[in-house]
């Protein structure tokens, strides 16, 4: 009858878009949690002395920000044969263009230490680099070096070992002649003791953020 071959075309219709619907729900999510993460470096190495090599890999996420897209750092470990995810940080890597369009970065492994390294590759150069050592249950930052400046000018550096406090700071004034080629240098240095009361953690450190003053200089560096 007409209200039988209504009723057959009704349920069609409705299986046909509740169905996808669903199908597409869960399309979008994986393509949120995954599909959007872009491969950007990939290193292996053993981080916790256990013998066994963990993956370190840096994802961009096509997240815009004010400085561009975040980047997200995740830890992997194998558990059976398959890699877990251990650790997740988007606070140890910079934005993609907070260097500006030039900047860099890249990661190592090396004697269990994971190096992060960032430049900004315009006439003012930055040079940084954080390392960070695993201890009980996360990864805390246990080195910094420093380096600022701009040929003809001035460079300024500043290395830091958290653990044991100890800073060493340097500025090297540069003078060059007419053509821009160097002539002399002068240097200021300074060492002295910061130990911090903790040891930053790579999935809450504001790299970029922390202020270092030194005593008797006064110069003002952030790591």
């Amino acid at each position: 009858s007409i209200y039988i071959m209504k009723y057959f075309l009704f349920t069609f219709i409705v299986s046909f878009y509740v169905i996808p619907m669903n199908s597409q729900n869960k399309i979008e999510k994986d393509y949120e949690n995954e599909s959007k993460l872009e491969v950007i470096s990939e290193v292996f190495g053993d981080l916790n002395n256990d013998g066994i090599d963990e993956k370190v890999i840096v994802y961009d996420t096509n997240r815009m920000t004010d400085s561009g897209t975040e980047r997200e750092i995740h830890i992997y470990k194998k558990e059976n044969n398959n890699w877990k995810l251990w650790i997740k940080s988007t606070k140890g890597i910079r934005k993609s263009e907070e260097f500006g369009m030039v900047g860099d970065f890249g990661i190592e492994i090396n004697n269990g230490i994971l190096t992060i390294y960032h430049s900004d590759g315009g006439r003012w150069r930055r040079v940084e680099t954080h390392k960070y050592k695993f201890k009980e249950d996360s990864f805390y930052l246990i080195g910094v070096t420093i380096r600022y400046g701009t040929l003809c000018i001035y460079w300024q550096s500043l290395d830091y070992n958290l653990v044991s406090g100890d800073i060493h700071y340097e500025k090297e004034f540069e003078t060059c002649n007419e053509n821009g080629e160097w002539i002399k240098s002068k240097f200021e240095k300074e060492n002295f003791n910061i130990k911090p009361n903790e040891l930053p953690n790579l999935t809450k450190i504001e790299i970029g953020k922390n202020k270092i003053i030194t005593p008797k200089l006064k110069a003002e560096m952030y790591y």
